[in-house]
């Protein structure tokens, strides 16, 4: 059969309207419409042309007209290795083209979807019909243009709405509109707030929220923490029954299991001795594993587990590589909930007893039950008691430092068990009146009490730091912290309503959320911020920008959490609460504040919080310092408050290979003229590295420094200053290189062990959350395709002659549910 293009004779690829008929491509139609969105971009649309119609040629197939802005946003994407701007224009493409396909107003694309199959709660749809002209008004289409390439594919592989056919019901700018519709309903102006905060990428909702606000099932909650219901058959099926029904939810789950017997131990009054946790966890993996959240990925949970007991390192090690399948549990997580008096051993290098829940006496509290002092005292006299009876098996009685690097050995197989320190968490917590806080959450942000079948939520939501930093045209820059504080009051008022609108999977957690109504307010793009103020991580300017910054978090969330106690009520049980004694969270740190000389922000009035405060919140816990790793994806932002990682990594995906640059560090060596080709292999060749590249300022070096040439000392002292704007706590990563030739396993667990006595004597309640390491020189060649090359040698043929690499991302981004070769992102608790 001839070829289409051998019938009609042309130069020029064909394509194929909507009506069907056979045309020749319209350079001149598609050149045009492509410098319509191009604006202030650095590219060069004529190149995306020809390439497009360069690589039709060659496939001599007929190309359908709907899919050419496809092919053209694809082909700008492919050119980002050049610079990060093709990225921008393949973003704008591809939301032009989805602009296109759906509906032209927000209310009628509702419409369409339920016409599409999709269900919606009918309360939100109620709303948008009443309120339809306001809202249709208040979408800003040309918002998302603001997108790059691979936020685009990412919202609409995991984000926006879609029909059973796969077609997508949505645009961005509808997706933040119904997110926002369906916490505020009918309630105009707080409609249009929220949606302009989340629209201009000054904050997010949190994954789970942006998926299911306004559907039928609207499951907006991210956290799920638990204890085990009790010691027995009845209570550990019990526990793992509500699991699955939270894993089903898609929540990420905490569940402390330290009131459990250990191996050994007596059953009843039988002769027969319990298998320990480590073969009921096995079963938790199973359940995991089986259960997915909301079909995307297998259910997360993490497992909390005090040191005193006697399975702890036998639970750690669940997740090692070595070992067979049947004897780990790889699927769950591991953390340590330790108090301060193991740590006091550890530094004293002094011995520690194992005590089995099994071991207390039945007049006495359980050691999981206490905190502080009263635990100090209790496990003295228990292990005085275990240690007189004479009946204590040897291997109870270890050395505490040895038990620890231990952990920290395990630490560099797994990059777990995270380190939280019990006493800190419970000492610094508005939650502290109702008893001891027995773990946190998958991601160690949470500090929230449970009791038996009283398991604790809360939901999230972050703020875009970065997106208040003003560039002026003399070249300085400054922060807008009223537009901060304004944002976050926002987000904070969004959330408590959250609270009233979510489903719950159980009855406990609805009863525990209405009676306490935590939230949890975090931040992404911190880093973005230093390195636009020319901080390095640590520096100076960068401890005081860290430090208004929170203070002005925490001034809007709790002032918001007050005038709404006064517009709705407090929460329930606020009489209790330390708050009602205006003690704000800067107030549980005075012992640390007073040792340490820190001062609180001059920005703004304590006393008249502390006052505003007495008279009621209406939120128990505000903020919550979470990873953000796919909204941070979406608004191109650093992850939470980590350092930036990498200055270019790849993401691979289904679609293909994304390269991604660090537009601060970019935009930088533009306005000094030297983003070149050289620079550009450089940062390939060397993981993402700037230092020592040359011809780039050592000052540029500096400020631009990844994780790993990070100490992990200012990272912590960063956030201990932080934490007293912090009421739960902060998913806090460490990174450190792999042991090689030049740097022994001693060294770095040494290094390791240094990071987090300091965390611990900081006070800070997550000492780590998740170890990153990496090999130094590991490197992931990427091919460069034929149009990068030839738009390089345009500009200097000869540096780009060198080779080019990119690091990928496994490494190091701030969740630690990603995994290698997954396209996707951890969509359990990212704000």
């Amino acid at each position: 059969m001839a070829s289409v293009h051998g019938a009609y004779d042309t130069a020029l690829p064909l394509v194929r309207t909507r009506a069907g008929d056979i045309e020749e491509f319209d350079v001149a139609k598609i050149s045009q419409r492509l410098q319509g969105v191009v604006g202030d971009l650095h590219v060069d649309a004529d190149m995306v042309v020809h390439n497009v119609m360069r690589d039709m040629l060659q496939s001599r197939a007929v190309t359908d007209t709907t899919e050419l802005d496809a092919r053209v946003a694809r082909e700008a994407q492919s050119l980002n290795a050049v610079h990060p701007h093709y990225g921008l224009l393949s973003g704008r493409v591809a939301a032009m083209d989805l602009q296109r396909k759906v509906a032209p107003t927000f209310s009628a694309a509702v419409d369409a979807a339920l016409d599409m199959g999709i269900c919606l709660d009918e309360g939100f749809v109620a709303a948008v019909r009443e309120h339809a002209a306001a809202y249709d008004a208040a979408v800003r289409p040309e918002r998302d243009l603001q997108f790059d390439g691979f936020g685009m594919y990412t919202l609409q592989r995991a984000y926006l709405m879609r029909a059973k056919d796969g077609s997508i019901a949505e645009t961005p700018q509808f997706l933040y509109m119904r997110v926002a519709v369906a916490i505020h309903k009918g309630d105009v102006p707080r409609v249009k707030e929220l949606y302009d905060v989340l629209s201009r990428h000054q904050g997010s909702m949190a994954t789970p929220t942006l998926f299911n606000a306004g559907l039928q099932r609207q499951q907006l909650s991210s956290c799920i923490l638990m204890s085990t219901r009790e010691d027995s058959i009845d209570g550990i099926y019990d526990t793992l029954s509500d699991c699955a029904r939270y894993s089903k939810n898609a929540a990420g789950i905490g569940v402390a299991v330290s009131n459990l017997r250990a191996r050994g131990a007596a059953i009843g009054d039988t002769s027969a001795k319990a298998d320990g946790v480590p073969t009921f966890l096995r079963v938790f993996n199973a359940s995991a594993r089986a259960v997915n959240q909301g079909g995307r990925r297998p259910g997360s949970m993490a497992v909390y587990v005090e040191p005193w007991h006697p399975d702890c390192l036998d639970i750690i090690e669940l997740r090692l590589p070595t070992g067979t399948a049947t004897e780990r549990a790889r699927d769950l997580f591991y953390a340590l909930w330790i108090p301060d008096e193991f740590m006091r051993r550890v530094a004293a290098d002094a011995e520690w007893t194992l005590v089995c829940p099994s071991d207390m006496l039945p007049d006495e509290p359980k050691l999981d039950e206490v905190h502080g002092a009263a635990f100090d005292a209790l496990y003295a006299k228990v292990e005085a008691r275990l240690r007189a009876g004479g009946a204590l098996p040897a291997n109870r009685v270890v050395k505490a430092r040895e038990m620890w690097m231990r952990i920290l050995e395990v630490n560099f197989e797994t990059g777990m068990p995270y380190i939280l320190f019990k006493d800190h968490a419970n000492a610094t917590s508005n939650q502290s009146f109702l008893g001891t806080i027995r773990s946190s959450n998958l991601c160690a942000e949470i500090i929230e009490y449970t009791q038996g079948k009283a398991d604790a939520v809360c939901n999230l939501a972050s703020v875009s730091a970065s997106a208040f930093v003003c560039k002026h045209v003399d070249g300085t820059v400054t922060y807008d912290y009223e537009g901060l504080h304004a944002a976050c009051a926002v987000l904070a008022r969004a959330l408590d309503a959250v609270i009233d609108v979510t489903t719950y999977s159980t009855p406990g957690s609805r009863g525990t959320n209405a009676a306490l109504r935590p939230v949890g307010l975090g931040v992404q793009g911190l880093a973005d911020v230093f390195s636009a103020h020319g901080a390095a991580f640590g520096d100076a300017q960068s401890k005081a920008l860290n430090k208004e910054i929170f203070a002005t978090m925490y001034h809007a969330a709790v002032g918001e959490s007050a005038a709404l106690a006064q517009e709705k009520g407090a929460f329930p049980h606020f009489d209790e609460c330390p708050m009602a004694r205006g003690v704000l969270q800067m107030d549980m740190w005075a012992q640390l504040n007073e040792a340490e000389g820190w001062e609180p922000s001059a920005r703004y009035d304590w006393d008249a919080l502390r006052e505003s405060v007495q008279r009621g919140v209406r939120n128990s816990l505000s903020i919550a310092l979470m990873p953000t790793a796919s909204t941070a994806i979406m608004m191109r932002n650093t992850e939470c408050f980590a350092p930036c990682v990498s200055n270019v990594y790849i993401r691979t995906t289904n679609s293909g290979e994304y390269v991604v640059w660090n537009p601060v560090l970019t935009q930088t060596l533009e306005d000094k003229g030297l983003w070149t080709p050289a620079v550009r292999a450089y940062l390939r060749q060397n993981e993402g590295s700037i230092a020592g590249c040359p011809g780039v300022p050592r000052d540029i070096q500096r400020v631009f420094r990844t994780a790993y040439e990070v100490r992990n000392k200012p990272i912590v002292d960063l956030a201990a200053d932080r934490a007293r704007y912090v009421c739960q706590s902060q998913s806090m990563n460490m990174y450190l290189p792999r042991p090689d030739g030049d740097v022994s396993t001693d060294a770095l667990i040494t290094s390791l062990h240094r990071a987090l006595l300091h965390a611990w004597r900081r006070g800070l309640p997550t000492g780590k959350y998740y170890l990153h390491t990496k090999s130094a020189g590991r490197t992931q060649v990427v091919s460069v395709t034929d149009a990068t090359r030839a738009s390089d040698a345009a500009s200097d043929a000869a540096s780009d002659a060198a080779s080019a690499a990119a690091p990928a991302a496994a490494d190091g981004g701030a969740c630690s549910l990603r995994k290698d070769g997954d396209d996707g992102e951890c969509l359990v608790c990212s704000a």
